[in-house]
């Protein structure tokens, strides 16, 4: 699978969004924000090595996050993501062996942000994901899912604001390798509060 470079995406949202700078309302310059959202992963597994039989690749998913804002276009973010569980189904020998893991992100990121109106705006994330997927291995050391990885991580999203101080939100998030052979995507819709 090709990787995308989204660094020149985040760059260009911020370089476009200054055209908009004097038409922003100021109230939504910098300031400190917490932020909670629900949503859908997508897992993808790699390299295991055996015959998959069948899996479960998508799960319910929470988020908490907290972050900065220095000004209406650059801030930063740190947050916790439950990623739910993860189920495959592979052939070890003569048998059919189902592998079941949870998994979870710590995550802190640089963020972007492209108002195209005083109420709706783009946003960008770029950082490190501190992924764990754990669980009882029930497969041969080459093909274990479990383990912990740090990984580059994105996200792209928009958000639409209800007042000065709150928003909704839809993101996606791209947390990369949770582990040597997890990776996962979030997809996510939630509340973010402005103080």
């Amino acid at each position: 699978m090709n990787r995308i470079n989204f660094a020149p995406l985040l760059i260009s949202m911020l370089a476009v969004s200054s055209a908009w700078a004097d038409t922003l309302d100021k109230s939504q310059e910098a300031g400190a924000y917490v932020g909670a959202a629900i949503g859908r992963t997508s897992f993808s597994t790699k390299g295991l090595g055996l015959p998959k039989v069948g899996s479960d690749e998508t799960a319910q998913a929470s988020k908490v996050y907290g972050g900065y804002r220095f000004s209406d276009r650059l801030g930063v973010e740190g947050g916790y993501v439950r990623l739910g569980s993860a189920v495959e189904k592979l052939t070890v020998g003569s048998n059919t062996v189902a592998q079941s893991v949870d998994a979870r992100s710590l995550y802190v990121a640089a963020t972007s942000r492209l108002p195209l109106s005083q109420d709706f705006a783009l946003t960008g994330k770029a950082g490190v994901s501190f992924g764990k997927v754990s669980g009882s291995n029930v497969l041969p050391a080459a093909a274990d899912m479990t383990g912990s990885k740090r990984s580059f991580m994105w996200g792209v999203g928009a958000e639409y604001q209800l007042t000065s101080a709150l928003a909704l939100t839809a993101d996606l998030d791209h947390f990369g390798q949770l582990s040597s052979k997890v990776r996962a995507n979030l997809f996510s819709a939630g509340v973010r509060y402005r103080f």
